[in-house]
């Protein structure tokens, strides 16, 4: 063992390929379950909040799933060099998620909000090529640095790998590595039910907010927690109303329950569980992205020199 909170990386490559690269559900609870965990989540939802007030394409991607995803998806297709409206409409489509011409309007929206730009050397004049721009790099460096930072705090080995992201064969590595694993969630996803935090305008920002009003010797916290709604609009650029809507949704739910002055709320036990894989899941695949983004130097490095 590498710490009194880790294994070692051998150990997770062979880990992983016992299950074949799937996160299984024995490997969220065996991550959920280490030492560090608590830790970690605590972390990971601080420096989440912190970069929402300091980057603003960094607050667009924390305050919507959706725009998150965009993101990594450029990212993937542009490490395949194939960062077009074509290849946005194919790999859509064949999700099931957007015609050719919602594909089209995607491609506005991301461009709207500076994720791509035309590359300046066009290879091919038929189809028009784009480039993730400098600035969605830099929010998506200093979001996923702050995820594999945390990581750190399970497995203390990852700590030297998450310096390397800066290097673009590394970084090449590990949004392929992201890319594979966004596909696959969002398949595995038809036909579930949505979650209503990611849809929600800083569903999850709010979510985490009130929970480090909570007890931090647990994660996710138990126990009532302080809720504000004032403070959560002024501080996420929501109205009051939004506010509401999302926690009474998630109240009619059963994820959380109101106190009888509405001041406070608890997470309810299955929704306890819910985040806890949530984030186990999450730091299993930034484990698993990391070793993908290491194997891919490896093979590639020859070749770069």
């Amino acid at each position: 063992m590498s710490a009194a909170t880790g294994n070692s990386l051998k150990y997770w490559s062979a880990r992983f390929a016992a299950d074949g690269g799937r996160i299984t559900d024995a490997l969220i609870a065996e991550v959920a379950a280490k030492p560090g965990f608590t830790a970690a989540t605590h972390a990971h939802i601080r420096d989440t909040l912190a970069l929402h007030g300091s980057n603003p394409i960094a607050s667009r991607l924390a305050n919507d799933i959706t725009r998150l995803i965009l993101c990594y998806i450029s990212l993937y297709l542009d490490a395949h060099d194939n960062l077009t409206r074509s290849a946005i409409r194919d790999l859509l489509s064949g999700l099931g998620l957007a015609s050719p011409g919602r594909a089209t309007a995607i491609l506005m929206q991301l461009r709207l909000y500076k994720f791509i730009e035309p590359d300046p050397h066009q290879p091919d004049r038929r189809t028009r090529r784009y480039i993730p721009t400098q600035q969605m790099k830099k929010a998506f460096l200093e979001l996923m640095s702050s995820g594999l930072q945390a990581t750190a705090l399970i497995e203390p080995e990852t700590a030297a790998l998450a310096q390397h992201l800066t290097d673009p064969l590394f970084f090449r590595g590990f949004t392929l590595a992201l890319g594979d694993a966004t596909l696959i969630m969002l398949r595995n996803l038809r036909g579930s039910e949505r979650d209503m935090f990611a849809d929600a305008t800083s569903g999850y920002l709010m979510l985490y907010r009130i929970m480090l009003g909570g007890n931090e010797a647990v994660y996710p916290p138990r126990g009532p927690m302080p809720f504000a709604r004032s403070a959560l609009s002024r501080e996420f650029k929501v109205s009051r109303s939004h506010v509401s809507r999302v926690f009474d949704t998630a109240a009619r739910r059963g994820m959380v329950l109101y106190s009888s002055d509405r001041m406070e709320i608890t997470l309810s036990e299955t929704f306890r569980s819910a985040i806890a894989r949530h984030h186990g899941a999450m730091f299993a695949n930034n484990i698993r992205c990391m070793l993908s983004a290491l194997d891919y130097v490896r093979a590639m490095r020859p070749q770069a020199a």
